[in-house]
């Protein structure tokens, strides 16, 4: 910045920055008019002003996908970890990186199976995410996500990891993602992530079909922008019974959507959470895992609970722009012929141009005296895209299906979401969940016109001592040789 001559400008035309007053007294006497210099102070957020110029804003999200084209089928059942062929590289700069794949996983024995999975990030092994599996192509959905922090800077390879004592297929179209959630240059993060790890198993104390807090609760900092909850539960049946088992989050005491599904006798499943919070007052707010069981259960360690905060730019605008429609009543199945029909959940959202992730963690339930295969997807403007499916126990069986997609290069513009489903038996969606839309928005070039720095212009001899008290200001004189 260049100090501009005032010297034919009066006094009281200087313009004048209350917050960076100085002693004038000191500093303007009368003088003649040649030996006037000018100063100009740049307030304390000046410099990242002038840096938006010429730079711009890249805050926003980095996503890196890769596309499971066609199934895998494991050679090795000896129950270790085994690496899959499906591996993907990304580029790291240190910023919070979020790993998730909605997995959709084939029971190709005869026996009821157990399978594992985790991602491993430059051969170091994440968390376990399992489910039981029923025998004679049984099918099941396993969504795992991670979470990484203080990633050195560079390449680093993520490989999807399988463990089963039984030959098992993974099946094509979901999609390994990355995300990488960049900071807002000379402001801060872009995603302010909170985490706790759950490290050791809890265990039902009452069993009377009631919510109970857990022992697992985090405490997070709110500055009103919206917050996304979530944890991917491992949970496991200790009793001799079939079991329906709950969960949800409280929030400063306040319960939010239920997370169910069947488990069988002695069995395990897992349960994914994903709650949205908008309009939270700002400061300290407390997340409590609670339960509900009627037979003795285990949550089983190893997950982590997640609050990601969506940072808004100030020179540019919110960091994700977030739309939602809640499943306000059951819908329930009207054509059973094994075809596609769409629901009656649809919405609208308006894109720019930027990535945006699709996503419902849908509660089913199967309505008839048959097992059923139940499977969805969603459509945009009538394309579809990946499907997710389970099998669904007879007689009122319950699962979750967690439905994750992820749109690039969409036009700016409106587009429509409709959630589609297929089955052969009468099925039910349970209400309650919702549909959310996420677009990360990446901050265009600031405007010459919002990066102007204000300034303060005295005219007078200067003294640099009194001028040095002043904190975080830029100093640009002109004048004689020996202006200060």
């Amino acid at each position: 910045m260049k100090a501009r001559s005032l010297a034919r400008r009066s006094a009281r035309q200087t313009p004048f920055a209350s917050s960076n007053r100085l002693p004038l007294a000191r500093l303007c006497r009368c003088e003649p008019l040649e030996q006037r210099r000018l100063l100009s102070v740049s307030t304390p957020d000046s410099a990242a002003k002038a840096a938006a110029v010429t730079a711009p804003n890249a805050a926003g999200v980095v996503l890196t996908t890769k596309q499971l084209t066609s199934n895998l089928f494991p050679s090795v059942n000896d129950d270790q970890y085994h690496d899959t062929s499906f591996s993907l590289t990304f580029v790291a700069d240190g910023s919070p990186v979020r790993l998730s794949m909605p997995l959709q996983v084939t029971n190709k024995s005869a026996t009821n199976d157990q399978m594992f999975f985790r991602f491993t990030v430059d051969g170091k092994g994440l968390s376990e995410h399992w489910a039981n599996v029923d025998a004679s192509v049984g099918y099941n959905d396993i969504d795992m996500e991670d979470f990484l922090t203080g990633l050195t800077a560079g390449s680093h390879t993520v490989v999807l990891q399988e463990r089963s004592a039984q030959p098992m297929r993974i099946d094509d179209g979901p999609t390994l993602s990355i995300m990488q959630f960049e900071a807002i240059p000379k402001v801060g993060p872009g995603m302010t992530l909170t985490t706790k790890q759950l490290t050791s198993n809890l265990f039902s104390q009452v069993n009377n079909d009631q919510y109970q807090n857990t022992s697992l609760s985090m405490t997070f900092v709110a500055d009103g922008n919206p917050v996304r909850l979530s944890m991917p539960l491992q949970v496991t049946n200790i009793s001799a019974n079939n079991d329906q088992m709950i969960f949800r989050f409280t929030v400063d005491g306040k319960g939010l959507s239920e997370h169910y599904g069947n488990v069988d006798a002695h069995g395990y499943d897992d349960i994914d959470m994903e709650d949205f919070l908008t309009g939270l007052s700002p400061g300290s707010h407390t997340v409590v895992l609670q339960e509900r069981s009627a037979q003795p259960m285990r949550i089983d360690d190893g997950p982590t609970l997640s609050a990601m905060q969506f940072e808004t730019n100030p020179n540019v605008g919110p960091g994700m722009t977030l739309t939602t429609k809640q499943l306000t009543s059951n819908f329930f199945s009207q054509v059973n012929d094994d075809q596609y029909h769409d629901t009656t959940l649809d919405m609208t959202f308006v894109a720019d141009g930027n990535p945006v992730r699709l996503s419902m963690p849908l509660q089913v339930t199967n309505e008839s005296a048959s097992n059923d295969q139940i499977i969805f997807r969603f459509m945009v403007d009538g394309k579809p895209l990946s499907e997710h499916f389970a099998n669904v126990d007879a007689s009122a069986g319950y699962d979750d299906i967690e439905m994750e997609d992820y749109l690039t290069g969409l036009a700016p513009g409106a587009h429509r979401v409709v959630l589609q489903e297929r089955s052969a038996q009468p099925m039910r969606i349970d209400d309650g969940l919702s549909l959310s839309v996420m677009q990360f928005e990446t901050g265009a070039a600031v405007t010459a016109a919002s990066s102007l720095s204000p300034t303060v212009g005295i005219r007078g001899p200067i003294d640099p001592t009194q001028l040095r008290a002043y904190p975080n200001t830029e100093h640009i004189s002109t004048g004689t040789p020996d202006a200060n």
